[in-house]
């Protein structure tokens, strides 16, 4: 996502949202301006005031302790970043409590927080940092207009639950791990796996995800923004005009690959706030939402249900970007390594092919395409398959791969091996997973020498 990184609706149940609860005429002492030094340099004493804008008595207080914790620790230390995510978790739920504070204050806030948490002067982590066309916090804290604010990552933060974002009484879009089928074990937030033992979590350190409606679709962000999401996330846009064509285009990356079983369970999602804030293990929304029928996460951009009564567009979010939908009805493809002109037999090689499609008249990267490789003998007559490899995708045991980001080109790389000498046609073809776009064919002629 941009730094660029699935809201709930908080449903009326009676439940007590302890710092949540309304910020109200309550009688307080003498009001503080909201201040904002032009520095990108720490300033804990700013903070106080910035405090004292967004919280009342007694959360405030609560807040200045963890602000007097970062400041005794250190600006940039690790503490100092530890207790101003924990000031971040008030901010969000402040923002979406019943009578939530100026967003214009909770963005001066995290803009103090963030200069006292990382170096906020390096322009290559922080660039323009703190422009607000770049970090629109004031939006994300508008969540009555569609913002969206929430902390992952953390050992107290919640393990799975998405970070979303609403429309009125729907979701309008969300962030979350993914799980299976689109990868072989549920992720969390948090990877707490020491290895050599498999990654269990995305995460490998506390971030903000945050964002807001744009045009067409929505924004996601994180700070910090060149935090890695290892192995993805997974986006979901909710409440689109969907044809069987539909993906999801995150800006600056191309077309993402197709979610189609998370964008239904996301976007169908009515969880409380109170789960969002603290669910833990059993409690994880994909298992909440499986226990109503819905798949679980998948690599794909759209689906409608008709058990949910829900459209929606789901993809497999690489960075932090802006997202929207984008119809994809063909896929050209190019070989960017075709099989050489002459190869040993059983000696392997390696061919990659490069996949893009349009969006008007730009062309962009295709991610989620698998292309199957498969050769045979030139004389017309089909025969025994003359090439093997790993299938990694798509139907059948031919050699395959999906295009993957890769230098900003969307490249499926196959290592095969020629089986048998003579003349060898390969023909890679390819198919947008679970999707209906046309996909262009290829083929190369490889003489195969003992």
């Amino acid at each position: 996502m941009s730094h660029r990184l699935l809201a709930c609706l908080a449903v009326s149940l009676g439940i007590s949202l302890a710092a949540c609860t309304d910020r109200q005429q309550v009688p307080s002492g003498p009001q503080f301006a909201s201040t904002l030094p032009v520095s990108n340099t720490c300033d804990f004493n700013a903070l106080n005031s910035l405090i004292s804008s967004v919280f009342n008595p007694p959360q405030s207080q609560t807040v200045q302790n963890l602000k007097q914790a970062m400041e005794n620790a250190g600006a940039q230390s690790a503490t100092a970043r530890e207790r101003g995510f924990d000031i971040m978790v008030e901010i969000g739920k402040a923002s979406r409590s019943g009578s939530p504070p100026d967003p214009s204050d909770g963005r001066n806030l995290t803009v103090g927080l963030i200069r006292c948490m990382f170096d906020a002067t390096n322009a290559t982590e922080f660039p323009n940092f703190p422009d607000p066309t770049v970090y629109n916090f004031a939006a994300a804290l508008n969540w009555s207009a569609g913002g969206g604010y929430w902390v992952r990552g953390g050992a107290a933060d919640p393990e799975t639950a998405p970070a979303l974002a609403r429309s009125g009484t729907s979701i309008a879009s969300g962030v979350a791990p993914p799980a299976p089928p689109t990868t072989p074990v549920a992720y969390k937030w948090r990877n707490t796996a020491i290895p050599p033992a498999a990654r269990n979590g995305i995460l490998d350190e506390r971030v903000l995800i945050y964002g807001y409606p744009v045009t067409g679709g929505y924004d996601w962000s994180q700070i910090r923004p060149l935090a890695i999401e290892n192995p993805f996330s997974v986006v979901a846009l909710c409440n689109v005009e969907a044809t069987l064509f539909t993906m999801i285009q995150e800006s600056n990356v191309g077309a993402l690959p197709y979610d189609e079983a998370t964008a239904a369970s996301l976007c169908a999602a009515t969880p409380s706030l109170t789960l969002l804030e603290q669910e833990h293990g059993p409690l994880a929304l994909v298992s909440r939402l499986a226990q109503f029928g819905a798949d679980l996460l998948g690599p794909a951009p759209l689906h409608a249900t008709t058990l949910l009564l829900t459209t929606s567009v789901g993809g497999l979010r690489s960075t932090r970007s802006r997202f929207t939908k984008l119809e994809v009805e063909s896929v050209t493809s190019k070989w960017l390594q075709a099989p050489p002109p002459s190869v040993k037999v059983n000696t392997p090689f390696t061919v990659k092919i490069e996949a893009t499609t349009k969006d008007g008249n730009k062309t962009i990267p295709a991610l989620g395409v698998c292309y199957t490789v498969i050769g045979g003998a030139n004389n017309g007559t089909p025969g025994t398959a003359q090439l093997t490899g790993a299938h990694n995708c798509g139907q059948g045991t031919a050699p395959s791969s999906v295009t993957t980001l890769v230098d900003g080109k969307a490249i499926a790389t196959l290592v095969v091996t020629a089986t048998q000498t003579g003349n060898l046609i390969t023909t890679a073809s390819g198919v947008v997973l679970q999707r209906g776009g046309a996909v262009g064919s290829l083929t190369a002629r490889t003489k195969v020498i003992p």
